[in-house]
């Protein structure tokens, strides 16, 4: 394709071969034009092997995986059903309801702080990456034609794109991760990605240890992480509530397991996630069906590498494939395409475990955010349950399951009511 070669990985047992088993020759990223290598995204060899360790350890720190990261995200998740409340069961298209309570969850980890939901940067921040995932496909032509960027005018709004994110990186990223720099100079301060990102470099440069880690690097990883979070999670939400309009009984099942494990006089927290089977098993089944992600994020082939008997010429770029994983009849079944929760349960109503279930791809590369994101989903979508029931906004008219594709593949916008249950 173009100046590259491509090669479209197809199945798990491929996907893993080469992402997993041969992972040396096939972590690399392409270059990607218009965002550089610096952020973690798109950073290689050690720059990407230090921005994802020290990444990694952040969020453990942070205790993204624990029950202080579970309350915060809820105390949002309550500010997102509030703002649902509001509407009193009128139709409500839940876009960018959805995207700013995601939006500050991501905001508070990289932060350490919430926004406004009418903050004027913030909004036109999430319009810039929305754009970007709008206008995904052809912002991907920079990497197999950089000379696209030379050329007059702009016909695939390579130039737009560019101008608009830096932008976006001085104007809300850069001032939020200075603004969060001085406010927390002494460093005593460990609540959020950014601080914790600069003291682990100050303390390398103090002990005279070189590091990769820079002002453009940790501006760049925040802007990745805040997209990719930001996106990808909303996106999963507003295609699960779709279903449920879909899929009326998996909703009352959805709710009636939270109402017999949880309860209705407290929220679901992190802790009933072994109880709520089939809340869980909804969600997996969301995510394999939409596969919102389909071709992943574009590899390429470090060296020259044999894979199944096909030389591999270092440069090529690798494209994992995960739809033909989460859409593959050998694993999913004859009815693949029908909407089924029970595939994640076995006989005794538990979650079982699914190797070829691979949203968030595979191998050291896949997205860093995973454990941020599932968490995220459990949260949002059981209190959204517990306390609405979503119905059409108009008696037997259903939205379209027709997805918009982009970078990632959503759902046509939408309207809904949701209705107190109590």
């Amino acid at each position: 394709m173009g100046q590259s070669l491509v090669v479209v990985l197809n199945g798990y047992d491929l996907l893993k071969e080469a992402l997993v088993t041969n992972e040396d020759a096939f972590n690399d990223r392409p270059f990607v034009l218009l965002d550089g290598v610096i952020g973690l995204a798109f950073a290689n060899g050690d720059l990407w092997k230090e921005q994802k360790a020290i990444t990694m350890t952040i969020f453990r720190n942070l205790g993204v995986h624990t029950q202080v990261m579970s309350e915060r995200i809820s105390e949002i998740a309550a500010i997102n059903n509030d703002l649902i409340g509001q509407q009193k069961g009128q139709p409500i298209d839940l876009e960018e309801i959805l995207t700013l309570s995601i939006t500050n969850v991501v905001s508070f980890i990289m932060f350490g702080r919430c926004f406004e939901y009418d903050d004027d940067r913030l909004i036109k921040t999430i319009t810039y990456i929305k754009s970007i995932i709008v206008d995904g496909d052809t912002r991907n032509l920079a990497a197999y034609f950089p000379c696209l960027s030379f050329l007059p005018g702009d016909v695939f709004k390579l130039k737009k794109i560019a101008e608009q994110g830096r932008y976006i990186m001085n104007s809300f990223f850069r001032e939020n991760i200075q603004k969060c720099t001085s406010e927390n100079i002494d460093g005593h301060n460990f609540d959020n990605y950014v601080t914790m990102y600069n003291t682990n470099r100050n303390q390398k440069l103090e002990a005279g240890k070189f590091t990769h880690l820079t002002d453009e690097s940790l501006i760049m990883t925040v802007y990745h992480l805040f997209g990719a979070g930001m996106e990808t999670t909303s996106t999963t939400l507003k295609w699960c509530i779709l279903y449920f309009l879909h899929y009326p009984e998996t909703q009352e099942k959805v709710y009636r397991e939270i109402e017999q494990e949880v309860g209705i006089h407290r929220s679901p927290n992190m802790a009933d996630k072994n109880q709520l089977n089939y809340l869980k098993a909804f969600i997996q089944e969301t995510q394999r069906i939409t596969s919102i992600f389909p071709l992943s994020v574009a590899h390429m082939c470090s060296k020259t590498t044999n894979l199944r008997g096909y030389t591999i010429p270092k440069g090529t770029l690798i494209i994992p494939n995960l739809d033909s994983v989460l859409h593959e009849k050998k694993i999913w079944g004859e009815n693949l395409h029908i909407f089924n929760p029970e595939r994640f349960l076995d006989n005794t109503g538990k979650v079982i475990f699914v190797e070829e279930f691979v949203p968030f791809s595979l191998g050291k590369r896949m997205c860093p955010g995973a454990a941020m994101a599932r968490m995220q989903l459990f949260l949002f979508l059981s209190l959204m349950v517990q306390r609405f029931k979503f119905v059409p906004s108009e008696p037997g008219s259903l939205p379209s399951l027709t997805p918009q594709f982009g970078l990632t593949v959503s759902p046509m916008r939408f309207q809904v009511r949701a209705l107190e249950r109590n």
